[in-house]
């Protein structure tokens, strides 16, 4: 919507960084119900904005999952049951 309104790319992506931290993706299974599939970090480089794997439901914990933990645990979410 930035864009529509006239900011350029690094407007756009700096108001982004700004606002968003955590990317949450989620998959709709065979039954309906929606599932957490992933969770995604995001990062700014340059002027662009790359998401690095936190965890997956396939996978578990990813590259970045400390960082998710330090980000949480900084916001007051108690994260003792998340640990591996």
């Amino acid at each position: 919507m930035g864009a529509l309104g006239g900011l350029s790319r690094a407007a756009v992506t700096s108001q982004v960084a700004s606002a968003l931290d955590v990317v949450v993706h989620l998959r709709r299974g065979s039954s309906g119900r929606r599932r957490v599939a992933e969770i995604g970090l995001l990062e700014r480089a340059g002027d662009d904005l790359t998401e690095s794997p936190a965890w997956s439901s396939g996978h578990g914990a990813g590259a970045r999952w400390d960082v998710l933990v330090e980000r949480l645990t900084e916001r007051g979410v108690d994260c003792a049951e998340l640990l591996p």
